[in-house]
């Protein structure tokens, strides 16, 4: 009798803990509610159906807390991995000191925070624009209003003084690059695509913070005419 009370007790644990884990019951029906006491072979089915139930819930729990996997920068297909890194060769050309020696045509000379500040807007409006794309195939309210924010953040940023409008796209490719990290963490990316956009944040971001520095500090005449 106390065996099979205990019995009883541990099956109603059992469905207990599932339903209030997983939303579901373990199979159980297959275990007798009451046992003949002294049955050596209900103790084994009892035995099996404990261990298929932890088991399962193993299983289950590694489901829910593994996520999808970080892929690395050699995952990437060639054809966006060399796409990406060529779209970041402007914020490194048009950043001082390479925009001083590289030969840049004269309608860029003098304005390359203006040319960055424009190619940055384009960029991050384009990374908005990635997730408008991948909502076209279901239905996310939020994710539909952060593919437009990237672009309503470039827009006024347009129209600020260079360093300004520099400082302020680097944080917004930041806040981009952590949106991003999060939509592919949860399987709404291609673990490529997080890999790719790390380098790619980072030559941004230190290009665009380092046009900022530089034209918070003016240009030598403005500087000697300070002093």
């Amino acid at each position: 009798m106390a065996f099979a009370m205990a019995r009883r007790s541990l099956i109603k644990a059992c469905k207990t803990t599932y339903r209030s884990h997983f939303g579901l019951a373990p199979s159980l029906s297959h275990i007798s509610a009451t046992p003949r006491p002294g049955s050596w072979n209900n103790l084994r089915t009892f035995a099996a159906s404990a261990q298929e139930g932890t088991n399962s819930s193993t299983a289950a729990t590694q489901k829910l807390s593994v996520g999808p996997s970080v892929s690395k920068l050699a995952d990437v297909p060639p054809v966006a991995l060399g796409l990406g890194f060529a779209g970041a060769i402007p914020f490194i050309g048009l950043t001082a000191p390479f925009a001083a020696v590289l030969p840049l045509p004269e309608i860029m000379a003098g304005n390359e925070a203006l040319w960055q500040t424009t190619y940055g807007a384009v960029i991050l409006s384009f990374l908005g624009g990635v997730h408008w794309g991948a909502c076209l195939s279901g239905s996310s309210p939020t994710r539909l209003l952060w593919s437009v924010t990237p672009s309503l953040l470039a827009w006024p940023a347009c129209m600020l003084p260079a360093s300004s409008a520099t400082a302020s796209l680097a944080l917004s490719f930041l806040m981009a690059h952590a949106v991003d990290m999060t939509y592919a963490r949860r399987g709404l990316l291609p673990p490529w695509y997080a890999a790719l956009r790390w380098p790619l944040t980072t030559l941004a971001t230190c290009s665009l913070l380092t046009t900022a520095y530089t034209s918070a500090q003016g240009t030598p005449e403005e500087t000697a005419t300070k002093k």
